[in-house]
């Protein structure tokens, strides 16, 4: 969008790599389209894997970021995972 608001036409370009776009995100998150607070890179999960990005929401919602390799050798994909609407709830204290 340019700065009226209306669409602009976007040249096409190649994706940089897994790791170049983590970097991008990292650097400014806002590049996701909603605001979130970057909490991890490459976090271990239990199961042995690694979560690309990890983040919370602006509601305490945890936020997973999943980048994934096209089959072309361009090609990187960003997923978002999250809970679905409603089903997260904020920490809570215990009193």
């Amino acid at each position: 969008m340019d700065e009226g608001g209306r669409p602009q036409r976007m040249r096409p370009a190649a994706m940089p790599l897994e790791r170049d776009l983590e970097d991008a995100i990292k650097a400014d998150p806002d590049i996701l389209g909603e605001p979130v607070l970057l909490i991890g890179r490459q976090v271990p999960t239990a199961n042995g894997g690694f979560v690309d990005l990890l983040a919370v929401d602006g509601e305490g919602c945890l936020r997973v970021l999943e980048l994934k390799r096209g089959r072309g050798a361009r090609e990187v994909s960003p997923r978002l995972w999250t809970t679905p609407p409603g089903r997260c709830r904020s920490p809570t204290r215990a009193s």
